[in-house]
């Protein structure tokens, strides 16, 4: 994910109608989702940097990759915050009302190449985010060799350090769906409703990044 934003971290707008994504989550929890969890997650990471001015042009990239820099009575908190934010800016984002889906783009194609077809990926996908049993995320990755697949991460932790781009990704934690739907149906749901056009802009920016 390229997030150009530095300090003070802004909560990003959804760029969908929760309520049109019952199917997903009803938006009473979409919104408590955005609205409380993500925003205290970002209020928090801009409380810890206030007093330092030597991260206030730092992205949530740089935060996570350099974390070494980072004094060491704010380090661990602030990787965990930056961590959240970012994962669930990345998952906010891989959500639309309709379906933009399209055989042509170039990471549709990659995800063919990988498993064979959209269908056999979106089968394999629903299996290890059901077969889950943690809190975190299941992501679809792009890794310097430009491929693209499956990877999970556990809490709030990113790839950032794996060198692996997360270009979308479903909140497996239960705060996600529980009060609604089941877990299976929640996964189901919500690759219905992957915005293909962001993700396959964050796949080719991945492509630039790495032949730079």
């Amino acid at each position: 994910m390229y997030i150009n934003d530095h300090y003070p971290f802004e909560v990003l707008p959804l760029n969908f109608n929760p309520g049109l994504l019952e199917d997903v989550c009803s938006c009473g929890v979409m919104y408590f989702h955005h609205d409380e969890l993500y925003r205290k997650s970002v209020e928090m990471l801009n409380f810890l940097l206030c007093n330092y001015p030597d991260f206030h042009m730092w992205s949530l990239e740089e935060l996570i990759f350099n974390d070494k820099y980072l004094p060491d009575e704010i380090r661990f908190d602030v990787v965990y915050y930056a961590g959240k934010v970012y994962n669930h800016q990345i998952y906010f984002n891989s959500l639309c009302n309709i379906s933009n889906f399209d055989y042509n783009l170039d990471v549709v194609k990659q995800l063919c190449k990988t498993y064979g077809s959209i269908e056999e990926f979106n089968k394999l996908f629903i299996e290890v985010a059901d077969k889950y049993k943690y809190c975190g995320y299941i992501w679809v990755v792009c890794n310097n060799q430009k491929e693209v697949f499956i990877y999970p991460s556990d809490n709030e932790d990113t790839l950032v350090k794996n060198n692996l781009y997360q270009l979308f990704g479903i909140d497996l934690w239960e705060h996600s769906y529980i009060c609604c739907m089941n877990k299976k149906e929640y996964i189901c749901s919500f690759l219905n409703h992957i915005n293909w056009q962001y993700v396959n802009y964050e796949y080719l920016e991945a492509i630039k990044k790495l032949t730079h």
